[in-house]
This record gives C-alpha cells, structure tokens and sequence, in this order.
C-alpha cells in the first residue's frame, strides 16, 4: 500500500468494515435478549480501544451511530428496543446474511482447513470473515 493520505483513508475505511462486522457478530451472539450499548462497548475490540486510548463518550457515541447507519445501509436488520432508559439492539439471524450456501463436503473441508489455518492469526476481520462463511464455527475456538 503507498504512503498519504489515500492510504490513510483506506485503512480507516476497512477498519470501519472490520468494526461494523464484529458490532453485527456482537449483536447477533446475543439475538435472544439482545445487548446495549454499554455491553457492546464493553465486548466490541474497537470499542474497547477507543475507551483505553482515553476517548470520550461522544467519540463512541459518533462511531457507534456510524456503525449502525453502516450496518442498515448494507440491509442488517438491526432493531432498537427502548428498554428502561436505554436500547438493546439484536439482529433477527433469520432475516440476517447469506442463503445456505449448499458447499459440497470438500468445500466444507477446506473452509474447516482455512479455519484452522489461520485460527490464531491477527489478521484484522479474519475471523469474522470466516465465520460468515461457516456460521457454526465459533472463530473463538479452533476447530477440531
């Protein structure tokens, strides 16, 4: 990649891809009863960064509002529940990602292989990249 600011832009474009997709993985892990704000401010790395760097509440308050202005923008279905003075978001996973792909079993395999590859690799959205492709593969455990 060269140096300047198109290059600048563009790693902060991806790293704003990379952190919408781990806020959908977030949010999605917890469909059931969904999640607020402050516990995905408090599970979400990007987040978490930005609050040991010193940042305060408005900096995640304008990042989290262009998170999810992103993630409906690309058709996440991601909902706001009032919920005692705060929201819980979720995502519905039925109305959520890709038909079933219908991978034959070799295709599966070398997914599975891929996964176990590069499992402990810190390769910014990886992970979550792989775990589209194989939802019930938890990218926090290395394949068996």
């Amino acid at each position: 990649m060269t140096d300047g600011p198109k290059a600048v832009q563009e790693e902060q474009a991806d790293d704003g891809v990379v952190r919408a997709l781990s806020v959908a993985k977030t949010v999605l892990d917890a469909y059931r009863t969904g999640i607020t704000r402050g516990e995905l401010r408090e599970r979400v790395e990007s987040y978490i960064e930005l609050r040991a760097s010193g940042q305060d509440d408005d900096s995640f308050e304008r990042m989290f509002g262009r998170d999810k202005e992103y993630l409906r923008a690309t058709g996440v279905p991601l909902t706001e529940i009032s919920s005692a003075g705060d929201y819980r978001y979720s995502i519905d996973p039925d109305q959520y990602g890709l038909p079933d792909m219908r991978l034959e079993p070799a295709e599966r395999l070398v997914l599975r292989q891929a996964h176990a590859v590069f499992a402990e690799s810190n390769i910014r959205g990886l992970q979550h990249a792989l775990w589209a492709l194989i939802p019930e593969a938890d990218p926090r455990m290395t394949p068996r």
